[in-house]
């Protein structure tokens, strides 16, 4: 599953980042459209929501249209509930692609682990993404419930030394165990 995903860029659903608008870090999501049998403006068209509250704030890209669709993560909060522009439907996607990618990094996955990082969901998102709301920085509640399963998956499950070994202590005290028999001989 893992190899299927990542082996070409039109199967990852989603690539993550963080980009400075003025002065403050913002979390952003990067939808990934087949390119060969669909162009930016009929992604657009089909998702006109999404057209609505696009705003790439400017972003630095490495090459021209390398990602496309860039949108902020607070905004699809903010207009969440917004009568017109209702971005629910896309939250929960985003929701569903951040819980496949928890599940795949379950039991310590170092190779899903590093494809996950080289898309953008390295400690420094997923930090930004749970961090305390604030005026200026709200993310969904579900969006930061992802995120900590996320979290969880990856960096704190993620144990380095002995991933996946399971060890039941094996060590005695056998006078403990047997005070009788050492007395007797």
């Amino acid at each position: 599953m893992i190899q299927y995903i990542f082996e070409k860029e039109d199967n990852i659903p989603l690539r993550f980042g963080t980009a400075k608008v003025g002065n403050l870090l913002r979390p952003f999501v990067y939808f990934v459209r087949p390119k060969g049998s669909m162009s930016l403006q009929e992604f657009l068209n089909n998702n006109p929501i999404l057209g609505a509250v696009q705003d790439n704030f400017n972003m630095q890209q490495r090459s021209q249209n390398q990602y496309e669709l860039i949108f902020d993560m607070h905004e699809l909060t903010r207009n969440q509930e917004t009568k017109g522009k209702e971005t629910w439907p896309y939250v929960d996607y985003i929701c569903a692609v951040l819980n496949l990618y928890a599940h795949m990094s379950l039991g310590a996955n170092v190779k899903a682990i590093k494809q996950l990082q080289g898309i953008g969901l390295d400690e420094a998102h997923i930090l930004l993404c749970i961090h305390r709301d604030t005026e200026r920085l709200t993310i969904n509640e579900k969006i930061k419930q992802m995120y900590m399963f996320l979290t969880r998956t990856m960096f704190i499950e993620n144990d380095p030394i002995a991933p996946g070994i399971m060890s039941k202590n094996r060590c005695y005290i056998w006078e403990k165990l047997l005070p009788n028999s050492k007395t007797q001989a």
